[in-house]
């Protein structure tokens, strides 16, 4: 098992709007996959992380180990220290050297190491699986809505809005007819919409259709996937 897989799930929860509700259940999620043999010896790695992260927050904040401690005991926040004690640990977390050399290599490791799949969801709903084995693929009938983009490993890369500007031809390029081998995926146009995702190494492009349009994934690995 990889030792960085908790990681993401702490890196995406820290980045949410109410990152202290989604840090406790974030680690409530931890705690029971930290039970499962398949997830035990990432559990240990992951705790001896946090462990050095109470570490450095006792010497730069003492009223910080109340909060800190039970990311190693029940794994949950106690409401305790001082008015935004806790706001004031989290940008702790977020400004450690080791935090940031782990998350360096997440960028790099976590997602060629063990994600196979993109996942895609429209408006809530599964709406396309993307195997990333593959260098180039492509998915059709792609219609306005908003987009989550995230691997199968629990890491978040994107969410937006596709919309009609982007998928529809007569929206995208009102002047302009629009060429049959644009709707028949037989070339590629301009493309109305890039994403680049992970550092480059995955780039999602929109193309416009007639009554829908069409993304087209494509998809750079350094190194060959080693088995989980």
């Amino acid at each position: 098992m990889n030792t960085l897989y908790f990681l993401p799930m702490i890196e995406e929860a820290l980045n949410d709007p109410d990152p202290k509700t989604a840090l406790r259940a974030a680690l409530e999620r931890i705690s029971k996959m930290g039970e499962q043999n398949d997830y035990h010896q990432g559990f240990i790695h992951f705790l001896r992380f946090m462990e050095e992260t109470r570490k450095h927050a006792q010497g730069a904040m003492p009223m910080a180990d109340p909060l800190l401690s039970p990311f190693l005991d029940d794994l949950a926040f106690k409401e305790e220290g001082g008015p935004g004690e806790e706001d004031r640990l989290l940008d702790l977390v977020r400004g450690l050297p080791e935090w940031r050399k782990l998350q360096e290599e997440i960028s790099e490791s976590e997602w060629e190491d063990r994600a196979e799949i993109l996942l895609i969801e429209r408006n809530g709903a599964p709406f396309a699986r993307v195997s990333l084995d593959k260098p180039r693929q492509a998915i059709a009938r792609v219609k306005p809505g908003t987009y989550d983009f995230k691997l199968d490993t629990g890491r978040h890369l994107w969410s937006g809005a596709i919309t009609e500007k982007d998928l529809l031809w007569s929206y995208a390029f009102p002047e302009k007819d629009l060429p049959l081998a644009a709707d028949t995926g037989e070339a590629e146009p301009v493309s109305t919409k890039e994403l680049r995702l992970l550092e480059d190494h995955m780039i999602v492009r929109v193309f416009p259709g007639m009554e829908s349009g069409r993304l087209a994934v494509h998809i750079h690995r350094t190194k060959k996937r080693r088995s989980l």
